[in-house]
């Protein structure tokens, strides 16, 4: 992808940005907890992430920056200042705004956190990537899921149409068990094994007829600071499952159902 830069105005306007209160998506039966009683607010850690990344690079001396490298050094001190998956989660709510691929034909567009950065948001692939970014060098195992089903959508007259359903997310484990993050929802570690937890995000979303595979995303540094379409370069970099079968769906011509 190629980068485009922005004046140190739209900086200043992203930071401004986070003070809003982030709208909340619900996420249906299947969490728990998404906010603790007497939590930061989502933002507050973004804020203070994004303030202290701004001063530091200020201090040593902002104006030698150009728009790519300062977004490259805000990247990069976003990582070191999150610690925890929820932290990662609030981080991107301030500033993420959903915006969709530019039209590559049959191949996805990929960017890095950098970019996201830059652009103030991307789809839900970028969205995995930059949450995949800030905690993958945790004690987290953060993986990608790339996941395709049918959907069912209902209408207020009782009508119902299937459609496509082709995502990405992230999971991660702590203790023992899984949660995941996508835009606008972050679920606590409450799932004993990842087909617990891809079961009940199936029901959640009524999904019916798929497959989805975990994705070990590459550690070089291309998740954070690439500048291009990164989709090539994390495919041929990366340590992908085989595909599983999502509860109830039937089999797929070449596709197999196993671990990893």
């Amino acid at each position: 992808m190629a980068h485009v830069g922005k004046p140190c105005a739209a900086r200043l306007s992203l930071l401004a940005a986070l003070s809003g209160v982030c709208a909340f998506a619900g996420a249906g039966g299947c969490t728990q907890v998404l906010v603790k009683p007497g939590a930061q607010p989502y933002q507050a850690v973004a804020r203070t992430a994004l303030s202290r990344a701004s001063s530091e690079s200020a201090r040593e001396g902002d104006a030698k920056f150009s728009p790519s490298e300062w977004e490259s050094v805000l990247a990069m001190k976003l990582r070191d200042q999150v610690s925890t998956p929820r932290e990662a989660f609030e981080c991107i709510e301030g500033f993420w705004s959903y915006i969709p691929d530019r039209d590559f034909g049959d191949i996805d567009e990929w960017n890095s956190l950098a970019c996201s950065l830059a652009k103030g948001g991307g789809d839900c692939d970028d969205y995995a990537i930059a949450f995949y970014s800030l905690i993958s060098n945790k004690p987290y195992n953060c993986k990608m899921v790339e996941l395709h089903a049918i959907q069912k959508l209902k209408f207020w007259d009782n009508t119902e149409i299937k459609v496509s359903y082709d995502h990405g997310f992230c999971v991660f484990e702590e203790n023992g068990f899984f949660g995941f993050a996508e835009p606008g929802v972050y679920v606590e570690p409450q799932f004993a094994s990842l087909e617990e937890l891809m079961e009940n995000y199936a029901e959640m979303r009524d999904l019916s007829r798929g497959i989805y595979r975990t994705i070990k995303l590459p550690q070089d540094g291309t998740l954070l600071l690439g500048r291009d379409n990164l989709v090539r370069h994390v495919l041929s970099h990366s340590l992908a499952s085989r595909w599983r079968l999502l509860q109830g769906s039937s089999p797929k011509v070449g596709v197999s159902a196993g671990g990893d």
